[in-house]
């Protein structure tokens, strides 16, 4: 059986190197209701993003896993280099995910709430 081609390419844009990515992972049941939030700020997303990327993800044991003992659904978001913008953003689309308990991937960008972090 064939594998898939890569969804990123390193040699072209969105991963040349120089972007930020954003990633949220949140229970599967809280995707329908989590979609439409990212939706209602898709018009302050579209002008900072590169390509965005729904995907499922089951369930570990992993204990720094964000999808620990939980069937999740990540969010992914690849972001034009605009540091300051996209940070400013992601203040406001984690404060609209918040309800549905979203975990960040420690690996990606996040807002700069330290607190915040350590609680998740």
């Amino acid at each position: 059986m064939a594998s898939a081609p890569p969804h990123f390419r390193l040699e072209f844009t969105p991963s040349a190197g120089a972007e930020l990515q954003s990633e949220y992972l949140l229970d599967r049941a809280d995707a329908p209701a989590a979609i439409a939030v990212v939706r209602a700020l898709a018009p302050r997303i579209r002008p900072l993003l590169h390509v965005s990327e729904i995907r499922t993800v089951a369930a570990d044991r992993l204990w720094m896993s964000p999808q620990h003992g939980r069937d999740s659904v990540a969010i992914h978001f690849t972001w034009k280099p605009e540091q300051k913008a996209v940070e400013r953003l992601l203040v406001d689309l984690e404060k609209s995910l918040e309800p549905f308990a979203p975990r960040p991937h420690w690996a990606r960008s996040s807002s700069p709430r330290p607190r915040r972090s350590r609680a998740l």
